[in-house]
């Protein structure tokens, strides 16, 4: 019992994975499809971005008509600074007023924003989800083959050593009960039943006892030694089982996991953080352990997943020797191009509208820090297919506005002309006296 307790202590049980989300199984189903999930990713932000370009196109045409109705109502607002001078409180209800009557709605200002942060979180979730799912999958991949190295495919050219050593943890058990017998012909009788039984020791064991001779002590003390030589034998191939066992895992690592370009793991994130999660980032504290093959004596949760991790970060060093992950090239990318494309769409915007309120100015440079420092967080620690939807989504974002900007600008214009003819209301009230 003692040896079969060291040996399941080395052996691992596979963790029960939880299903991913919703959004994390359809971008699953895709990732089975294609047959990689970096492309599958691209392919799923191509898809997202082209059903809610109806919805993109609507906001800029609107956004457009808002900044075009704010250069028309310059002078109007202008003439309410200066008639209300001393009551901004009053300045800015008539402003409010103005704009109302004018037809500009605040939900089309707030409405990208809105729809940004949706599918940020849509997206940020399920390739999240995803990610741990497959992580997981890709661990229980591998504590199968750590099992199965370790306890068959180590060999030490004498056959499956665990039956051989097996056989050294009987004949210690029996060797120790034939010792505990009363005197000196009762052990060498059980020491003879020993020889039988395992004749691949028997010469061993002659020799102890003739050395011994007819003194109980001694041969105690021989079959003793004899004893101690077998465990620290079976320890030794236990270690060299283990070795072998890790060695096996890490080096089928890349085989088992997934990479994209320069990505180890696209599973990980594209930057410092480490080729495979430790157990504090897994998600797998509060998982359950498959224990359908296993017993009592099993390693535990913990133990196991980091001995699976040490045996991973081992073999695949990553880039620089320092265990990166990847070279955090797409997490600067998505960073520039947030930033390109928010630049890009104020530029246009002045240059065609001429719109030079101070207030709204503050709030789009503002923004155009913002949401690049918000996205570097997400992108630098989480899984690297969201740098990727990321860059996907931005690249995407600055084509369409180069490409539709003169439709945009041509419906807006249009519809604000029609709507002036129609309405144009008249703001004489404030007019210089």
């Amino acid at each position: 019992m003692e040896f079969i307790s060291l040996i399941m202590a080395n052996v691992i049980n596979p963790i029960e994975a939880d299903a991913p989300n919703f959004i994390g199984q359809m971008i699953g189903w895709l990732h089975g499809l294609v047959g990689n999930f970096g492309v599958a990713v691209i392919l799923f932000s191509v898809f997202l971005k082209l059903i809610t370009l109806p919805l993109d196109i609507w906001q800029r045409v609107s956004a457009k008509k808002t900044s075009l109705v704010m250069t028309g109502l310059k002078d109007e607002m202008a003439r309410i600074d200066e008639q209300f001078a001393n009551d901004q409180r009053r300045a800015n209800m008539e402003k409010q007023k103005l704009q109302k009557d004018s037809g500009m709605s605040t939900l089309s200002s707030c409405l990208p924003l809105i729809v940004t942060l949706g599918l940020f979180m849509f997206m940020f979730y399920g390739l999240r989800s995803y990610s741990t799912y497959s992580n997981l999958v890709v661990y229980n991949k591998l504590v199968t083959e750590y099992n199965q190295a370790f306890s068959f495919d180590y060999c030490d050219g004498e056959g499956d050593w665990l039956e051989l050593y097996s056989a050294d943890s009987e004949i210690i058990t029996d060797t120790n009960a034939a010792l505990k017998k009363g005197n000196l012909t009762e052990v060498l009788a059980a020491l003879r039943e020993v020889e039988a039984d395992y004749p691949e020791f028997k010469a061993e064991l002659e020799t102890i006892i003739a050395e011994s001779g007819t003194d109980l002590t001694v041969l105690r003390a021989g079959v003793n030694g004899f004893v101690s030589e077998r465990k620290e034998y079976f320890n030794t191939k236990t270690a060299e089982a283990n070795a072998y066992a890790q060695k096996t895992i890490g080096e089928n690592f890349p085989e088992l996991g997934e990479n994209f370009l320069w990505i180890n793991n696209v599973f990980q994130p594209d930057s410092w953080k480490p080729i495979f999660p430790d157990y504090e980032t897994s998600g797998v504290d509060g998982l359950e352990e498959d224990m359908t093959a296993s017993n009592a004596y099993t390693m535990s949760k913990k133990d196991g997943y980091e001995k699976i991790y040490s045996a991973i970060t081992e073999y695949n060093p990553g880039y620089f020797g320092k265990g990166w992950n990847g070279l955090m090239i797409l997490p600067i990318m998505s960073i520039l191009l947030i930033f390109l494309s928010s630049w890009i769409s104020q530029k246009m915007t002045a240059a065609k509208s001429g719109f030079t309120d101070e207030k709204t100015k503050q709030t789009s440079k503002m923004m155009m820090f913002i949401m690049p420092i918000m996205i570097a967080f997400f992108v630098f620690t989480y899984t690297a297919s969201f740098a990727i939807y990321m860059v996907t989504n931005s690249l995407l974002s600055l084509l369409f506005t180069l490409v539709l900007n003169p439709y945009i600008e041509k419906r807006a214009s249009v519809q604000v002309a029609e709507k002036a003819q129609k309405e144009m209301p008249s703001y004489s009230k404030y007019k210089r006296k």
